[in-house]
């Protein structure tokens, strides 16, 4: 809220760094882009993702050179320890917390799984009792993301539920949408089709709310291996290509990575159509606009 409040100031100082920037002058750069990954949460929680994108953009086409300083999970990890540290040593619980959950995704993502799961678990024993529900959401979808990496979908879809109550208590939508995300690929592989679809066109309709260009594509193609799941292989192709093409188009990461849950239900619908049925239904769901694309899914 006092964020809100100071929204004029802000866009203020930052005009001033991305002029200094612009000017050729790579501190003001580097503090400017700073600035913009600094308020992360707040593009997050406020839904202003396109503003701090924005930001973002502006100092980093400066004609300067900035020292990259993204990847570096050790630096991350030593620098979260560092805060649960503190955190602990005043005694500050929310602030515990948080580390604690930021410390459970660094190892999560560096393959510590059981290790992670210790830190959410640490995490929600102090945020339940605070009624912190934005980092109970964010814990509870944690563990719900390692229980679906073991196999464990009935644990995950019982994390990922209590995760999104926590979060529709706040109203933080961007968090509802990954969660629904989450959520409905668990309900998928637990044969629960119509569930599945549900919580993907949920998790639409949010990622429409607050404008994430990627968030859509990866809606869009949970909502092509639900097709998949569902035996429409020609929807499945179509939905698929229009949220590859999407993301492309928007600049954003495509959802078909190798290790994407939706590779396994499109390689099956492929396995029935031909190869020039294939790449006439691909044509077609790349020539659809998004809002066209929405309304097949939607339909």
């Amino acid at each position: 809220q006092q964020g809100d409040l100071e929204t004029a100031n802000f866009n203020e100082a930052m005009s001033w760094l991305r002029g200094q920037a612009q000017a050729g002058d790579a501190a003001m750069a580097d503090l400017g882009l700073r600035l913009s990954g600094a308020l992360w949460m707040y593009w997050h929680i406020r839904g202003r993702h396109l503003s701090g994108r924005d930001w973002a953009q502006g100092f980093l086409e400066a004609p300067v050179t900035l020292e990259p300083r993204l990847g570096d999970m050790a630096e991350a990890e030593a620098q979260t320890r560092l805060a649960l540290d503190r955190g602990r040593g005043y005694g500050l619980k929310w602030e515990t917390a948080q580390a604690l959950s930021f410390l459970g995704l660094i190892l999560a993502l560096t393959g510590r799984f059981e290790e992670a799961s210790d830190n959410f678990d640490a995490a929600l024993a102090i945020q339940l009792p605070l009624g912190d529900f934005e980092g109970a959401g964010v814990a509870h979808s944690g563990l719900g993301a390692l229980a679906a990496g073991a196999g464990d979908h009935e644990s995950a879809v019982e994390h990922y539920e209590r995760g999104l109550l926590a979060l529709e208590t706040v109203g933080d939508r961007p968090e509802q949408a990954r969660v629904l995300d989450g959520l409905a690929w668990s309900a998928l592989a637990l044969g629960q089709v119509d569930r599945a679809r549900t919580c993907f066109l949920a998790s639409l309709t949010a990622y429409e709310e607050v404008a994430s260009e990627r968030g859509i594509g990866i809606a869009l193609t949970g909502l092509a291996a639900t097709a998949a799941a569902q035996g429409d292989a020609a929807k499945a192709m179509r939905l698929a290509a229009a949220a590859d093409h999407y993301a492309a188009s928007e600049g954003s990461v495509s959802a078909f990575s190798p290790d994407s849950p939706a590779m396994a239900y499109l390689e099956t619908a492929r396995a029935g159509l031909s190869e020039s049925e294939i790449e006439a239904l691909t044509a077609e769901g790349q020539g659809w606009s998004v809002r066209e694309a929405v309304g097949v899914a939607t339909g």
